[in-house]
């Protein structure tokens, strides 16, 4: 059983452009776990966990670095991660406990 993690990109005209990965394993306090970590409950800078941002091609002045946490849920898809879900959240809250944690600054990747 392995775990899929469902994000977003809204930009400031709120256009959605979705993602996921898959890390291996599965947690049943997982979700409780990471909504601890993000900001306000559901926001966190995709680079810094090393998840794929989500930008639109075309970016604007009133567009930021913020991605939304949409679902945890368990799926018998192939991990597309290397890591695992404990990994996953470990990551999560290292930028979360750290002296910056979320810092905002712009850069496409």
């Amino acid at each position: 059983m392995n775990t899929r993690f469902t994000y977003l990109y809204r930009d400031a005209s709120n256009w959605k452009n979705w993602g996921e990965i898959i890390v291996s394993g599965w947690r049943n306090d997982a979700e409780e776990r990471l909504k601890k970590t993000l900001d306000y409950g559901e926001f966190f800078i995709a680079d810094q966990v090393n998840i794929p941002q989500k930008f639109f091609a075309t970016i604007d002045d009133d567009d930021h670095c913020w991605h939304e946490f949409h679902s945890l849920e368990k799926t018998d898809q192939e991990a597309n991660d290397s890591r695992t879900i404990d990994e996953l959240l470990t990551a999560f809250e290292k930028v979360a406990q750290s002296e910056m944690g979320w810092h905002e600054y712009f850069r496409v990747a």
